[in-house]
C-alpha cells in the first residue's frame, strides 16, 4: 500500500490451517505467532522488507464471510531507547470532561513537565500525555479510547500540540 504499511489478505480457511479463528488473533498465542512468522516471511520474499525487530501497529477486519484484511504499519522508532516515557491517553466524547481531567493534572503535578498533545477525531476527543513520570491519574473516569499513541497520531487531527494539558484545564478556570 506504501512504504510504510503493507496489506495482507487471508481467507478463513488459511486462518484455519493455524487452528486460528477469525476475529481472535491472539498475540501471545504460539499458533498466532506462526502465522504472523510465515507472513512476514512472505512479505520479505516479496518486497525485500525485513520486519524483525521492527515497531509495528496491526490492523485487523474480517470482512465478508471468509476474508480477513490484516494492515501491517510500521511506527516510529522511539526517539530515545534510554529513556522510558510513560504514555497516557484520555478519551472523552466530551469536551467539558476531558478539560476537567487536565485541570486535575496541573493542580496534582504542578512541577512535573510532560509532553501533552490533544486530538480530534469523529469519535471524540482524545488528550495524549508523554512524561518520564508515572504520575498521571485522575478522579475523572475518562477512558483511553481503544487506541495506541501512534494510531492517534498517525490518524486524527491534532488540535493543540504544545501544553495541551495547561491549555485545556483554562478552558474550565
Amino acid at each position: 500500500m506504501g512504504q510504510e504499511t503493507v496489506k495482507v489478505t487471508v481467507s478463513h480457511s488459511e486462518l484455519a490451517e493455524y487452528n486460528i479463528e477469525p476475529g481472535t488473533i491472539n498475540g501471545d498465542n504460539i499458533n498466532t505467532h506462526m502465522f504472523f512468522v510465515n507472513v512476514f516471511s512472505e512479505i520479505k520474499r516479496k518486497f525485500a522488507v525485513e520486519l524483525k525487530g521492527m515497531h509495528l501497529y496491526l490492523e485487523v477486519f474480517t470482512i465478508m464471510e471468509d476474508t480477513t484484511i490484516i494492515y501491517i504499519s510500521l511506527m516510529n522508532e522511539p526517539e530515545d531507547l534510554d529513556e522510558e516515557k510513560y504514555t497516557y491517553i484520555y478519551f472523552s466524547d466530551r469536551l467539558e470532561e476531558l478539560a476537567a481531567a487536565a485541570g486535575e493534572i496541573c493542580t496534582m503535578q504542578p512541577d512535573i513537565s510532560f509532553e501533552s498533545k490533544f486530538y480530534i477525531s469523529d469519535e471524540g476527543y482524545f488528550l495524549v500525555i508523554k512524561s518520564e513520570f508515572a504520575v498521571f491519574r485522575t478522579n475523572h473516569a475518562i477512558g483511553s479510547g481503544d487506541y495506541c499513541a501512534e494510531y492517534i497520531e498517525e490518524h486524527f487531527r491534532v488540535i493543540e500540540e504544545e501544553n495541551a494539558v495547561g491549555k485545556l484545564a483554562k478552558l474550565l478556570s
